[in-house]
């Protein structure tokens, strides 16, 4: 009885991850050859990068933070200075770091033409935010009925994790083509929903 739960259990979310893979043009899951280990980790792999990036911040006066000019590097603005507008740079940067392409664009929403879009947030998902006078660009960390908590450059002249209120929210995507485990990722964080 108890295996025709737990198959019960796999059927429904197969059918929730078909669901949305019909709606959201999620990545067919990567065929691997039978005994084929895929590596298990807790988040993408693009997120231990972006993590250990916490606490770089602006440097005030005539100096400036030689972390935050490597991350404009990345972009085709190449800014020399770290009060030129960073979140996108430091976006591009991490994923580059991780081997994924960029947007390759200073401006945050570049990303709203990025990789694919999901119909709900995974953590370590990118987010476009709207914002007056333009946007914001970060990862995904979390949520709760004050806000989307997101780690992100340029939040208070710092990598750091802030909280943004949901209605800012444009979009939320991911790459195309991810590697196995990122992709293998993504598929176990969909069934946690299922």
């Amino acid at each position: 009885m108890a295996a025709k739960n737990s198959a019960g259990k796999a059927g429904k979310a197969a059918k929730v991850v078909d669901t949305v893979r019909e709606t959201v043009h999620v990545p067919e899951r990567p065929t691997l050859a039978v005994g084929e280990p895929v590596a298990q980790c807790d988040t993408f792999s693009w997120m231990d990068i972006a993590k250990a990036e916490l606490g770089q911040r602006e440097v005030k006066g005539a100096k400036h933070n030689p972390r935050i000019i490597e991350y404009h590097k990345t972009t085709t603005l190449k800014g020399t200075t770290d009060e030129i507008p960073w979140c996108s740079s430091f976006v591009n940067w991490v994923m580059k770091q991780a081997g994924y392409p960029g947007t390759n664009s200073a401006a945050a929403r570049s990303w709203l033409q990025y990789g694919q879009r999901l119909a709900a947030p995974v953590p370590g998902c990118i987010v476009v935010l709207s914002r007056d006078g333009g946007g914001h660009v970060g990862f995904y960390m979390g949520q709760d009925s004050y806000g989307i908590k997101i780690l992100g450059g340029n939040q208070g002249d710092a990598v750091t994790v802030a909280q943004y209120a949901h209605g800012r929210c444009l979009a939320l995507v991911v790459p195309r083509n991810m590697r196995a485990e990122d992709n293998e990722l993504f598929y176990r964080e969909l069934a946690r929903f299922a």
